[in-house]
């Protein structure tokens, strides 16, 4: 009999992003029960070492068998990569949760929230006898939290929620975090500062 350690392969394809790296990084801390982890991601960052699981592993482009034998395939790079190999994974028989975004418009996705599990019905209770759900939109962090304080407030008549976000520099890639940390380390001087030096 295999344990449940065995049994379950999961992979991140998106691997390189900030948001592959940080799931990569809690899927470890909190002993999700995964026996093997796959990084696979666009074919510019294929070679990348990296470490999953306690590891080192290299980041893989997606190949015709990347998806073989995997439980759950987590979508966290581009939307444009998730909606090119999103249904290779489904048509290998993992059940593929969309953190990208990329493809939130499917007609056979269903949304999940996590943390109003206790309040709305699961996905997997919402599907049709016969039908296997296979597909699952995330809503990105600050949908999710304007979801949650909307179902927390609702009991007490909320009739508008204004919220505002702005949206992280990490979600513009490493050229957009190492343009920031080079306005942070090296903070332009005003002209009259910088004459006088």
């Amino acid at each position: 009999m295999t344990s449940p350690r065995e049994a379950v392969r999961v992979a991140i394809a998106g691997a390189s992003s900030l948001l592959g790296k940080e799931l990569s990084l809690w899927l470890e801390e909190s002993n999700f029960p995964a026996s093997d982890i796959r990084l696979v991601d666009e074919e510019f960052v294929a070679g990348t070492l990296t470490e999953a699981g306690g590891e080192p592993v290299i980041i893989e482009t997606v190949r015709e068998d990347s998806f073989e034998r995997v439980r759950f395939v987590f979508f966290t790079g581009s939307p444009e990569f998730s909606k090119r190999h999103a249904a290779e994974a489904r048509r290998a028989g993992a059940v593929v949760i969309d953190l990208s975004g990329g493809l939130e418009t499917d007609a056979k996705a269903r949304p999940w929230i996590p943390t109003l599990d206790a309040v709305l019905s699961s996905p997997v209770e919402s599907v049709p006898t016969g039908e296997p759900q296979s597909l699952f939109v995330v809503p990105s962090a600050p949908a999710d939290v304007a979801i949650s304080i909307s179902a927390a407030l609702a009991p007490a008549g909320l009739e508008r929620l204004v919220m505002t976000v702005l949206q992280p520099v990490s979600e513009q890639g490493p050229e957009a975090i190492e343009e920031l940390e080079s306005q942070v380390v090296k903070p332009v001087l005003p002209t009259r500062v910088a004459n006088r030096v």
